[in-house]
């Protein structure tokens, strides 16, 4: 019945029963079921123990137990499912309850829910109420999964995504739904890391679109824009209509720098727009200068090369992410990169060096430099007092402390 998406197991007692007419059926009976169990690992979904316990009534199977294991929690539902024929005017009601329910398990996608609500099929419509709470979570979002074709790439005789979304919008299905994404909700995808949070009720219009009621804010989050991590600033994705083209709210800047550039985001999901901002406000090109370079544009020295680096992380980049932030997150650190030290102007090798740098905090950040031509190393620790003051640690062929002020002129 299910083909090669699933495997289901367990054990079943059916006894039943029916008198009547066919028109006007009475059924009688019993249903039981033990160590059912269901896997779809392509989903991620793992139900084990379920346990089964039904009998039938005139109105149709009357549901007196049935519970799933997911993970670590459990779903539990009662009520009664309609059967032909049944004399019942409330039709199928069924109401459902998960307590740390593990929904899917995948590396890209994890969910376990807490939740409560009511099934109810009447006039052949499904409507679904209630609301669910995700206690722990994780998605990871690619433009093209793996094994799957590009949106613009048509395949004679298969459906178009068009018509496939069509088809959703045309099975009768009702949404009641509140979803408030609980305190450990992140998201990974197109060059954004986040801790999400926020309520967001999902409700279905009389047309069969989906609709959305609510905020969702990122916390803790980065976001790689010309090769750059930039910390997010504000986060929001505000829902006020079609679930499909919220309204954006968001600012993400280069920290701890003298003039901290960044984007902002605004408009709409389908009509986004995106301009560089800074803190303190500067002329737009100045800022671009600060995004790309790190320091402004009658600065000399690295600049060229941090913008050819910064350029060549765009193209050689997969999701947003450069290549060298991909392969720094592999060994669980923040940044890999090549950079020039010594007075500006400086050319050669003598003044190339090798960069890691890990993150501790959104001010205190640990690096290691090592020369590529002389046999040069060192250790620093940077605490960033402010925009203006950092505290400097190095260790290494000239170790020290020292205070570092950075400031403006316009």
């Amino acid at each position: 019945w299910v083909g090669t998406s699933a495997a289901v197991d367990g054990k079943a007692t059916i006894d039943v029963a029916a008198r009547g007419t066919l028109a006007e059926p009475l059924w009688s009976g019993s249903v039981a079921g033990d160590a059912l169990r269901i896997d779809a690992p392509q989903y991620g979904i793992n139900l084990s123990k379920g346990r089964l316990r039904a009998h039938l009534a005139p109105t149709g199977i009357a549901l007196d137990e049935l519970e799933l294991a997911g993970g670590d929690g459990s779903f539990t539902a009662t009520g009664n499912i309609a059967l032909p024929g049944a004399a019942s005017a409330a039709g199928t009601s069924v109401t459902w309850k998960a307590r740390r329910f593990r929904v899917a398990n995948r590396p890209d996608l994890r969910l376990v829910l807490d939740g409560d609500g009511t099934l109810h099929l009447t006039n052949r419509k499904l409507a679904l109420a209630g609301s669910v709470r995700i206690v722990e979570g994780h998605v990871e979002y690619e433009a093209t999964p793996t094994g799957r074709l590009a949106a613009d790439i048509v395949v004679k005789g298969a459906p178009r995504p068009g018509e496939r979304d069509a088809g959703l919008r045309d099975f009768p299905l009702s949404l009641d739904v509140d979803v408030d994404l609980g305190p450990a909700m992140t998201f990974s995808g197109e060059g954004l890391d986040a801790r999400l949070a926020g309520k967001v009720k999902v409700s279905t219009a009389a047309n069969g679109t989906l609709l959305g009621r609510g905020t969702i804010r990122a916390v803790n989050g980065t976001y790689y824009a010309f090769g750059q991590r930039l910390t997010i600033d504000r986060g929001q994705v505000i829902f006020d209509g079609a679930l499909d083209n919220p309204a954006l709210d968001v600012v993400a800047l280069r920290k701890n720098l003298a003039v901290e550039a960044g984007v902002q985001l605004t408009g709409t999901v389908k009509v986004p727009q995106v301009r560089v901002t800074s803190n303190p406000a500067v002329a737009e090109n100045e800022a671009l200068a600060w995004l790309v370079t790190g320091q402004g544009l009658s600065a000399s020295g690295r600049a060229d090369y941090a913008a050819l680096s910064a350029a060549s992380a765009l193209l050689l980049g997969r999701g947003g992410k450069p290549l060298s932030a991909q392969i720094a997150q592999r060994f669980g650190l923040d940044e890999i990169s090549l950079q020039s030290v010594g007075a500006a102007g400086t050319t050669g090798t003598a003044s190339q060096v090798v960069v890691l740098g890990k993150r501790l905090s959104d001010r205190l950040t640990l690096g290691y430099e090592q020369g590529l031509s002389l046999a040069t190393s060192a250790l620093r620790l940077e605490y960033a007092l402010s925009h203006s003051v950092t505290v400097r640690a190095e260790a290494g062929a000239v170790s020290g402390v020292s205070l570092v002020y950075r400031r403006t002129f316009k």
